[in-house]
This record gives structure tokens, C-alpha cells and sequence, in this order.
């Protein structure tokens, strides 16, 4: 009896064993399948961050020129150079104040897969830290430009169109710059003689510093792209 006591004991002890062992196993390939797929929603966002940062990049780039050349516009009618008296006799006088005194840039980057991962709560899937930090950086970024952005628009609709109205025909200028337009202007502009009023001139020289301040955000915002996508591209490389 003893005998048969003890053979079943080591019996069901070795069924136990099994049973745990069995356990054990199911449960790590439970464990490496959630990795697994954890491992692959992170890539998937990684992907996805990628070509959104991507595109931004293209457009940021196209932004700062644009806004470099309305600064660059904007420096030569406030400046008493030869440059500028070309310009005074030239007919493409009316596309450069056109340029210096209407033209606005109201868009920033949008970074449509990161704003779905903060609403959705997935930004913790991302396990490099460093990406997490730079991710941000960068929204702290986006917001100081939108915050520029803003203030670009307020000095654009509260002084700048103000006395573009009340001092240029615009009209003239508008068949310079859009060639479709073949409007009847009331009189010629006098460039000259606009650049002697200080209303004008302090006028534009604030709307300068808004549009340089603005371009300086950019080339932030910019960088800060740069970088995190340099990081994402080495962490899908791993």
C-alpha cells in the first residue's frame, strides 16, 4: 500500500508539473504574441508619424520661402537703395508693394497622426523615450507658430490693410499681380511720394518684424521636424 501511495503521489505530482509546465508555455506564447502585436501597432505609428512629418517638412519649406520673400519684399521698400528706385520706374513696381502690403500666409503643419494618438490615448505605444520627448517639443513648437501666425494676421487686418485702403489703389496693383484681371484703376500709384508718409512706413516696418519673427517659428518648427523624423527613421531601422 505504501508502494502504490507513493506512486500515485509522484504520479500526480509529475501530472502537476505538466499541467504548470503547460501553463507556463501557453502563457509566453500569449506573452510573445502581444509583444508581437504590440510591436507592430508601434511600427505601424512610427510609419505613419513618418510620412505625416514628411509632408509637413514639404510644406514648412515652401512656408519660410514664401515668407522670406514677402520679408525680402518688404525690406526693399523700406529701403532707400538703387534697388528700389528701379523699382519706382518699373512696371513691376505695383507686384513688389503688392507683395510688401497684401500678401499673407495664414497655414501652419499639421501633424494629423500625432493629434490622433494623443485623442486615442496610443501615445504610450511608443517606447523610445527620446521620440516621446521630441514629439512634445515639437507640439510646444506648433503652437508658439500658430501663436505668431496670429499675431501675423492681426497686424495684417487691423494696420496694414488699413492703409493699404486708405493710401493704394489697389486695383492697379491687382492687374499687375493677376494678369486676368483687367480692371480700370482710379489713378496711379505714387510710390514715391506714399514712401515720404511715416503712417506707411512705420506700418510696413511692423508688419516686417511680425513676418521675421514668423520666419524664424517656422525655421524652428522646422527643425524640430527634421530631427524627430532622423529619430523615427533610426528606430525602424532596429
Amino acid at each position: 500500500m505504501e508502494n502504490k501511495t507513493s506512486k500515485y503521489f509522484k504520479y500526480a505530482i509529475g501530472e502537476i508539473i505538466l499541467v504548470v509546465i503547460g501553463i507556463l508555455i501557453a502563457l509566453q506564447i500569449n506573452n510573445w504574441n502581444e509583444n508581437r502585436k504590440t510591436y507592430l501597432e508601434e511600427n505601424r505609428i512610427l510609419q505613419s508619424l513618418k510620412s505625416d512629418l514628411l509632408q509637413a517638412q514639404e510644406e514648412s519649406s515652401k512656408q519660410i520661402i514664401t515668407e522670406q520673400n514677402i520679408s525680402k519684399s518688404i525690406q526693399i521698400v523700406l529701403t532707400d537703395s538703387p534697388e528700389r528706385e528701379q523699382f519706382f520706374d518699373h512696371p513691376k513696381a505695383d507686384s513688389l508693394f503688392y507683395e510688401s502690403f497684401l500678401s499673407l500666409q495664414t497655414t501652419s503643419p499639421v501633424i494629423q497622426t500625432y493629434s490622433d494618438l494623443k485623442s486615442s490615448g496610443k501615445v504610450s505605444l511608443i517606447t523610445n523615450q527620446q521620440i516621446k520627448e521630441r514629439l512634445t517639443k515639437l507640439e510646444n513648437s506648433m503652437t508658439d507658430l500658430r501663436f505668431q501666425v496670429d499675431d501675423n494676421m492681426t497686424v495684417q487686418q487691423f494696420n496694414v490693410d488699413k492703409i493699404t485702403i486708405k493710401y493704394l489703389d489697389i486695383v492697379q496693383m491687382l492687374n499687375e499681380r493677376k494678369s486676368k484681371f483687367k480692371l480700370t484703376p482710379i489713378y496711379i500709384n505714387d510710390y514715391r511720394t506714399l514712401l515720404q508718409n511715416k503712417e506707411i512706413t512705420s506700418t510696413l516696418a511692423l508688419k516686417l518684424l511680425v513676418v521675421d519673427n514668423l520666419v524664424d517659428e517656422r525655421i524652428a518648427l522646422h527643425n524640430d521636424i527634421k530631427s524627430l523624423i532622423s529619430l523615427i527613421e533610426n528606430e525602424l531601422k532596429n
